[in-house]
């Protein structure tokens, strides 16, 4: 029995070689990201609903930019770490994944510097 459970999970190492923290790091993030999501469209888009509030995040330029740049952080964490899942599952090759993974890790720190740049002027 033992020996038919290792050649399974030695058939199939894609995604759990990724890691725990990964994975629960991904759902982190998206529930960030949806809670985020709806306090910017609350305060930027619908802030007549609330305009003591709208006028209170405009006024705290901080807070703001604070927001934003976590905002930033969270969407390129979250997106890097779904294309890296997508290279463990379906790219065979380590040198191709490592390479990918290389490529694309120094995109996600091009996009967020760029986002940083511009919230924090």
């Amino acid at each position: 029995m033992a020996e038919f459970m290792r050649g399974y999970i030695d058939r199939y190492t894609g995604s759990a070689k990724a890691g725990d923290f990964s994975w629960f790091a991904q759902r982190i993030t998206g529930l960030c990201l949806i809670l985020i999501l709806i306090f910017h469209m609350f305060i930027n888009h619908w802030g007549s609903l609330w305009p003591s509030a709208m006028m209170w995040f405009m006024m705290h330029a901080m807070f703001k930019k604070v927001f934003y740049v976590v905002f930033a952080l969270f969407l390129v964490y979250h997106g890097m770490n779904g294309v890296f899942y997508v290279f463990d599952d379906y790219i065979r090759t380590a040198g191709w994944r490592t390479t990918l993974k290389l490529v694309f890790g120094i995109t996600g720190v091009v996009y967020f510097w760029v986002a940083f740049i511009a919230i924090v002027p």
